[in-house]
């Protein structure tokens, strides 16, 4: 999953994903769930300063390069759409999983505990059997 982040205000509602090199911003009304076209978006972060070009009604887009680095990158969102204007804050966590740690669910996790469980079933039935011998 793409690192991604989302923010709101009284006007409106910002949801920024990293991928493919940029920073993808999904701007809508906050009352109606209304994608906010031509919008004016400025967003900067620490020394990162760019406006957004819209790609679609409601999708605008800055270069992802300052994002790319590991971390948390606080955003600082100027929004100028007719006559709303709003400022929004968010922070973007780019954290990288720890490295050599892989983890799926599955099943194939649950046969071997139940294998291992099983195993010391058998295992402790078998000492009580040994040990009713013993004693007769």
């Amino acid at each position: 999953a793409a690192p991604r982040t989302s923010t709101q205000s009284d006007e409106f509602e910002l949801v920024a994903v990293l991928a493919e090199g940029k920073l993808t911003l999904y701007l809508d009304r906050y009352a109606d769930n209304a994608p906010v076209p031509d919008a004016e978006i400025e967003i900067e972060s620490g020394t990162f300063k760019a406006v957004a070009t819209q790609v679609a009604p409601g999708v605008y887009a800055v270069p992802g390069q300052a994002f790319i680095r590991s971390g948390r990158h606080p955003l600082t969102i100027s929004v100028q759409a007719g006559d709303a204007a709003d400022l929004l804050t968010t922070t973007l966590d780019n954290a990288l999983p720890a490295a050599g740690v892989e983890h799926v669910d599955g099943w194939g996790e649950w046969t071997v505990w139940g294998a291992a469980g099983g195993l010391l079933a058998v295992a402790g039935g078998l000492v009580l059997v040994g040990r009713r011998k013993r004693k007769h």
